[in-house]
């Protein structure tokens, strides 16, 4: 029934004007418990011990996982030094080459030009009068406006040194083609 609440149930024959009939009947009645006479204390005595005995043993557990050890601290210690002295890579300078021009955006998502093939920054594309373009202007995070061209796909490229070799994450976004009318 929490599907009809916003929509009418797809594969079952429930409206959302049936979940709020439901909800109108049922709106007046209150909650009780079931099972148990009112003079019965919730949670009973052996209940009531066995959640003490639980919270003690759970306290005790927190109390552990707190308490540093000296090998987790020599742990600690030994990776904030390797952090330390380990060398943050170096990003080189963005290049970009585009715009390739299609017959619609569709096909300019679709098709595979050259620097998706090989990327060579020497290539030049002379039946596009194309090239690769140096962009040092161009800094991590900002938006840069100055990609063109209708129905294309224009391709960006970077190089990034890590020394030494070493995981390293990176979040992208794919500029391949624009849509205009």
């Amino acid at each position: 029934m929490a599907c009809c609440e916003c929509h009418d149930h797809k594969f079952d024959p429930f409206l959302t004007k049936d979940f709020y009939s439901f909800e109108a009947f049922f709106a007046d009645i209150k909650a009780q418990g079931v099972g148990k006479p009112e003079s019965v204390p919730i949670p009973d005595e052996p209940q009531a011990a066995q959640i003490k005995k639980f919270e003690d043993g759970q306290a005790q557990l927190q109390k552990i996982l707190d308490t540093p050890t000296p090998e987790l601290l020599a742990m600690q210690e030994a990776w904030e030094k390797k952090m330390i002295e380990q060398p943050l890579p170096h990003f080189g300078v963005w290049h970009s080459i585009g715009p390739f021009k299609a017959d619609s955006f569709k096909a300019a998502f679709k098709k595979a030009f050259e620097p998706e093939i090989e990327i060579d920054l020497s290539t030049s594309y002379p039946e596009n009068e194309l090239k690769w373009v140096s962009q040092p202007a161009w800094e991590d995070g900002k938006l840069h406006n100055d990609l063109k061209g209708e129905n294309s796909a224009t391709y960006l490229f970077r190089t990034i040194h890590a020394t030494p070799r070493s995981h390293l994450p990176c979040h992208s976004a794919v500029m391949t083609a624009s849509r205009y009318g």
